[in-house]
């Protein structure tokens, strides 16, 4: 058995002391751990020295991450210079071999129904964006290869089931249907995502896809998934 650990919106530092207390025994057991975006607030890329801090008092494997909203696009170079030990990704795929399985990641900041408003201002052609991530991220998908397990790691939610409790009216600020199509068309096995702080529902299935929603103050832990 596998065991995978993710989190997000930890929003350092305005979740850090209830992250800190939630961190369980259990994932130091942890094969992989994976950050679903948001682990900062507002930019403050040294409070992610804590949440880091924190993580590693316990947990000592491989992590891999991907960029939420609060990590501006302007911080990705920053952030991975300093955290050299992360796996950032953004768009991209990535292959880990853990005991007989070999693992394919893919990670991404995920789509937007429609896009905020201060999205539509401060980015160009935001919409444009969106679309060609989805089509980026389905071709990732398709791709793969010898993969025993594949996941998609997204920081914006994925489906709307993982989002019910939230305002309706928020929802297409919170997740893209063009990327629950994506799911249902590729099957990955696992889907992780954040975002959606107060949905009551984390979990549901695509298919065959488990979808897990793992924002911090959603969930106030660590998921932990048995593969």
């Amino acid at each position: 058995m596998t065991l995978i650990a993710a989190v997000s919106d930890v929003h350092a530092p305005i979740y850090l002391s209830r992250f800190s207390s939630a961190i369980s025994l259990r994932l130091s057991s942890a094969d992989l751990l994976l950050f679903a975006g948001d682990m900062i607030y507002k930019g403050n890329v040294s409070a992610f020295s804590n949440v880091l801090s924190i993580v590693r008092k316990i947990y000592k494997g491989t992590i891999v991450a991907t960029f939420g909203n609060e990590e501006f696009d302007e911080l990705h170079e920053q952030l991975k210079q300093k955290y050299k030990e992360i796996v950032w990704l953004m768009d991209e795929a990535f292959y880990i071999t853990l005991g007989n399985k070999k693992i394919m990641i893919v990670g991404t900041r995920g789509s937007l129904q429609q896009p905020t408003s201060w999205q539509r201002e401060k980015i160009k052609d935001i919409e444009q964006i969106y679309s060609n991530r989805v089509n980026k991220v389905r071709e990732l998908l398709m791709k793969r290869s010898e993969a025993n397990l594949v996941i998609l790691l997204s920081h914006y939610a994925t489906c709307k089931e993982t989002i019910l409790g939230e305002e309706e009216s928020a929802y297409p600020h919170l997740m893209d249907p063009r990327m629950e199509e994506v799911i249902s068309l590729t099957q990955p096995d696992i889907v992780v995502h954040g975002h959606a702080h107060n949905a009551t529902k984390l979990t549901c299935r695509i298919g065959k896809t488990l979808v897990y929603n793992v924002a911090f103050p959603a969930r106030k832990a660590i998921t932990i998934i048995e593969v």
